[in-house]
């Protein structure tokens, strides 16, 4: 798959002098890493901040702040199945004495000892929040936010101003993949001339994956999908402005949870969760099709590949601070 643009948007400002069932507000949707990268740096967290994340998802932003800093931080996020997997991430990565992660509801929990506050909200969750930011916290905290606005609360810093969309093509690695997938083992004994030469790689992808609290499931992968109707449900789900909370949940179910994204009741399940309608009825193979065709006619065979506002473009695994690079020349053209 490709993307065509990587954008970030992040506000930062100083907090101004002191002025049992539960339903999430928001649909999950995490911060990319390369993004969360960039808040902290933005934030500028040094030794001894102490980092509260509002809305702490997956975990991933406490973590990466004490693994590269080494502060303490603490999320807070009122699903429990989201702070389950914080702290599974957290004791993967070797941070689980610097985070805690909490199953709170975050305009009542107690974040008064932050120097660093991140969130990556709706812009009405910011602005419900913004009178607690303003009479709780001490002057100087910073507050970084991912994407939205705190209304006219005017941020002191900004970051990726650029005007932009994010597009997920469809490109299959194996456009000849049965539509039943195969099993992977075999798959991998006939890409790699040995079951056991996968293996050590996918050990050096998972280690690496580590490091980011990304947890690899491939030693639980029975079989490699066909990705054709993945790729016609992320279509869809991109006219009604939920492509990235699909490819997200793709990955996740692949990657991590060894789902069969080619499997009928998977793509079902995660359409439902994430409210995309009208699937399958109303999936697009021919646009799809002639979409992928595109792609290949421009020469690209391999992925990751991205696409910055059609006049230029990178493949393969690139540092953030490259790719941002390359946006912002794209913007200069």
């Amino acid at each position: 798959m490709i993307r065509t643009l990587l954008f970030l948007t992040a506000l930062l400002a100083a907090a101004p002098a002191a002025a049992q069932g539960w339903t999430p507000d928001v649909i999950y949707v995490p911060t990319p890493h390369e993004v969360v990268d960039d808040m902290l740096r933005l934030v500028d967290v040094k030794k001894g901040d102490i980092l509260y994340d509002l809305g702490s998802g997956d975990g991933r932003i406490p973590i990466a702040a004490a693994k590269k800093y080494g502060i303490r931080a603490t999320g807070i996020d009122i699903d429990p199945e989201r702070i389950a997997e914080a702290n599974q991430k957290a004791r993967g990565a070797g941070v689980s004495k610097l985070v805690e992660f909490r199953q709170e509801d975050l305009f009542k929990a107690n974040f008064r000892d932050a120097t660093v506050v991140t969130l990556y909200l709706l812009p009405d969750l910011n602005l419900r929040l913004r009178p607690r930011l303003w009479a709780e916290l001490k002057p100087g905290t910073r507050v970084v936010s991912h994407q939205f606005d705190m209304g006219d609360w005017q941020p002191d810093k900004k970051q990726g101003e650029i005007e932009a969309r994010i597009e997920w093509l469809p490109f299959q690695l194996n456009p000849e993949m049965p539509a039943e997938g195969v099993v992977r083992a075999d798959y991998r004994r006939a890409k790699f001339g040995s079951v056991e030469k996968g293996r050590a790689l996918d050990a050096r992808v998972a280690q690496e994956g580590a490091g980011e609290g990304i947890e690899f499931a491939f030693d639980r992968m029975q079989r490699t999908p066909n990705t054709v109707a993945a790729h016609q449900l992320i279509d869809l789900a991109q006219t009604q402005g939920k492509g990235d909370a699909v490819v997200d949940a793709l990955f996740r179910t692949y990657f991590e949870e060894a789902g069969d994204i080619g499997d009928v009741a998977i793509l079902q399940g995660i359409a439902e969760r994430l409210a995309v309608k009208g699937w399958p009825e109303e999936k697009d193979m021919d646009k799809v099709r002639e979409k992928e065709d595109r792609v290949r006619d421009l020469g690209i065979n391999g992925v990751p590949t991205f696409i910055f506002d059609r006049k230029s473009g990178l493949s393969g695994a690139y540092p953030p601070d490259q790719l941002a690079q390359a946006i912002r020349e794209a913007a200069t053209k």
